[in-house]
């Protein structure tokens, strides 16, 4: 008889534990398990309260890979009641070039309504600078300083949901998206003040933040969502997790090596020529190139590998995608945005020679 409670209970365990691997399966972050139950019972916890509570949506997208940080799983719950409005905020705007930012817009558009926005980078607490115009509009030196661009074109479509008829109404407007788009700094840029704490750490925010805007405005800022496909070399490269949590290192910058041009790389790094793609011989040069070394001379690989995906998530690595070759975006589906649109991207990805510095 124990036996046979030793046996079930055994089952039940092994039971639990493929439970527990298809729910991370699920989620798609990386193989680090705590990441997989973060993502699903506080962030996708508080994403489904932000969006019951909103009567507007934002979606905030980083310009410098739109569809790579868009979640058709938002889409997908806001559209399902006709009730709410979904939008998308192209943030980091000032970090791709113009020419580029005009095609997302006009592609995006073809979806949901797509505003661009670049936010405050100011240090002082108060009183943050705000530009006027619209960003598409605005010269391109314009942009590269530290007031907000695009809160006009944004709080002037907010204020049109806000009205019905000739009564303006008080809404809530929720603020989702992946870790580290800059939904705390779309917030403290709209207030003009620091009033939501920000940090270029995934997963800062850890619960809804509610903020007056004005009598008719309310925002909600939400923790970042990974909302990832299964693929850790792309979620890694979204910034979506810790890199220090990470236990898989290499395999993203793996990634960054079949995305950026070898030249480049070598130049960013000051180091020499390396074997094409090869994770391991790039990594070993990086080392010795920065001193990160262990006992004896030897290259520390994955303190390597640490650091380049710092520089990768911070802007240093200089990178931003095109819009998809041969890919429409349909009017009628709430997951407009395809998988096939996802992949096509990878190919149109380009490096920048020139980068303004923003943070999250």
């Amino acid at each position: 008889d124990v036996e046979e409670d030793e046996e079930e209970e055994g089952s039940e365990g092994r039971e639990e534990e493929e439970e527990s691997e298809e729910e991370e399966e699920d989620i798609g972050t990386t193989n680090n398990k705590s990441l997989g139950q973060n993502s699903r019972r506080a962030f996708m916890g508080e994403l489904r309260k932000v969006v019951e509570r909103a009567d507007v949506i934002l979606q905030v997208l980083d310009a410098r890979d739109p569809l790579g940080t868009l979640s058709t799983a938002v889409e997908e719950m806001v559209t399902s009641d006709h009730r709410k409005k979904l939008v998308y905020v192209l943030n980091k705007a000032d970090l791709v070039p113009k020419e580029v930012l005009v095609e997302w817009l006009t592609y995006l558009r073809k979806s949901h309504p797509t505003v661009p926005f670049k936010c405050n980078t100011q240090q002082q607490k108060g009183n943050l600078s705000v530009g006027s115009g619209k960003v598409a509009k605005q010269a391109s030196d314009t942009l590269q300083n530290s007031r907000t661009i695009g809160a006009e074109e944004l709080l002037g479509l907010l204020k049109n949901y806000a009205r019905v008829g000739d009564t303006k109404t008080v809404i809530s407007v929720g603020i989702v998206g992946f870790p580290n788009v800059g939904k705390s700094s779309l917030v403290n840029s709209l207030l003009r003040t620091r009033s939501v704490g920000v940090s270029p750490t995934p997963g800062h925010t850890k619960q809804s933040q509610e903020v007056i805007l004005d009598k008719n405005i309310r925002l909600i800022d939400s923790p970042g969502i990974v909302f990832a496909d299964g693929n850790t070399t792309a979620t890694a490269l979204r910034n979506c997790v810790n890199v220090e949590e990470m236990i898989d290192v290499f395999t993203p910058v793996q990634g960054i090596l079949e995305k950026c041009p070898p030249e480049y790389l070598m130049q960013l790094y000051g180091i020499t020529k390396y074997k094409n793609d090869d994770v391991m011989s790039f990594l070993a040069l990086v080392a010795k190139a920065t001193g990160k070394l262990k006992k004896g001379g030897l290259a520390n690989t994955d303190a390597a590998a640490r650091s380049v995906l710092h520089d990768w998530n911070n802007g240093k690595i200089k990178f931003y995608c095109k819009i998809p070759k041969n890919t429409t975006i349909t009017t009628t589906s709430s997951s407009s945005i395809t998988k096939s649109a996802k992949r096509n991207l990878e190919s149109e990805s380009k490096v920048l020679s020139t980068f303004s510095t923003e943070l999250d």
